[in-house]
């Protein structure tokens, strides 16, 4: 069964995709409780763990914008052969909203025939999540869990899949040392000891919780405490087909679904990626496998197309962006804000102007799959006049 698609033969856009934290791969290391993407030494902190597809698209096929026109407006230095997000802008997301050139960029969007989409995908999340999955449906053909209507199942879901990231990144080390013990996600024989070390993790961080001084709030101890509940009613479970995998240790083996999937939601639009040649290949083999329509694509090279230009310069900032909502508390994003000189804080309107703009299209445009704080820190910083 498909999700009807955001698009129809009569209404539909022209996508400009790049992408950024391309990781390709995501794996815990074997000889450390650490990813594959923090193995450079000179990293000064562990890699973003966010990856970004996004971009600019217009109605149907013809833009009135001159991007390439307003590209030469930059003026950008002559050794520079296109436009790129590091050409624009460096440094992390507060050094970013100096930039004079990316508040070039954001009011021309706002002002043209443009909109901005975005995946945003918190890879870490992703990786463990459907271990939430597997437990609460087997509570549920247990009897043990039953939900009044859809959206109280959605917010069970969503609010543990939160609390677990919160237990991988209380002690990340610890946690994943755990499930290497049990050489996730190729978990299967192993489902009913997995599930119990995990309930023993929960509640001896809930026990670690209480005896802190000063202690969290009964609100934040029962949160914890919850979690644990579910894996405690999940352990006789001996089946986690969401979790289960069959290579040890790689929690993500490739993006190219993630390009697949966004073509899938608007699936009478024209797809334009930059050149990604691993995931061309993987695009091509799910379109010739698709029961659906087949994906209308192509990639091009960014250098002769200067809406792709436009779109890494996008992918760039979107990403820098929920790196820095995922990295910090809501006190420190509020620290933050307060403190933002005038040009921050109206490149930072401008980027809410273009997000509202194109939410205003298509809501879905936007697309995130991260936590429930990520979700709340965004809505924080970005819109809290809305809270």
């Amino acid at each position: 069964m498909f999700q009807p698609p955001c698009d129809s033969p009569k209404s539909w856009y022209t996508f400009y995709y790049d992408e950024s934290n391309n990781h390709r791969k995501l794996y815990i290391n074997e000889d450390k409780n650490n990813y594959n993407i923090d193995n450079d030494p000179n990293r000064k902190q562990s890699a973003p763990i966010n990856f970004v597809l996004g971009g600019v698209a217009h109605k149907k096929g013809k833009c009135v914008t001159d991007a390439a026109e307003f590209i030469r407006s930059l003026k950008l230095q002559d050794n520079v052969k296109e436009l790129k997000f590091g050409t624009v802008a460096r440094g992390d997301f507060e050094q970013v909203l100096k930039s004079a050139n990316l508040k070039k960029i954001l009011h021309w969007l706002c002002e043209s025939d443009l909109y901005v989409h975005y995946f945003n995908l918190n890879l870490e999340y992703w990786a463990f999540i459907d271990i939430i999955d597997d437990c609460v449906q087997h509570c549920i053909q247990k009897g043990e869990l039953v939900f009044q209507g859809a959206q109280y199942f959605r917010y069970y879901l969503d609010f543990h899949k939160d609390v677990l990231y919160r237990i991988i990144n209380a002690d990340k080390e610890k946690f994943l040392g755990l499930v290497k013990r049990f050489k996730y996600p190729l978990i299967e024989g192993q489902e009913k000891e997995f599930v119990n070390a995990l309930n023993k993790l929960v509640v001896d961080y809930s026990v670690q919780l209480f005896s802190q001084s000063p202690r969290p709030s009964r609100d934040e101890l029962n949160e914890f405490l919850s979690l644990a509940e579910l894996f405690s009613l999940s352990l006789d479970i001996d089946d986690m087909t969401l979790t289960f995998d069959l290579e040890e240790g790689v929690l993500v083996d490739g993006l190219g679904v993630f390009y697949k999937n966004r073509g899938d939601m608007f699936r009478y639009s024209e797809h334009i990626f930059d050149d990604e040649f691993s995931v061309e290949d993987e695009i091509a083999i799910m379109n010739k496998r698709a029961i659906s329509p087949t994906l209308k694509y192509k990639f091009v090279k960014s250098v002769n197309t200067p809406l792709t230009q436009i779109s890494d310069v996008i992918a760039g900032l979107f990403a820098k962006y929920f790196e820095f909502i995922d990295r910090k508390t809501v006190d420190e994003l509020m620290a933050v804000k307060a403190k933002l000189n005038p040009q921050q804080s109206e490149v930072l309107l401008l980027i809410k102007r273009l997000i509202e703009k194109s939410n205003d299209e298509c809501v879905h445009f936007l697309f995130h799959v991260m936590t429930f704080a990520e979700h709340r820190k965004h809505a924080l910083f970005m819109f809290p006049d809305e809270e």
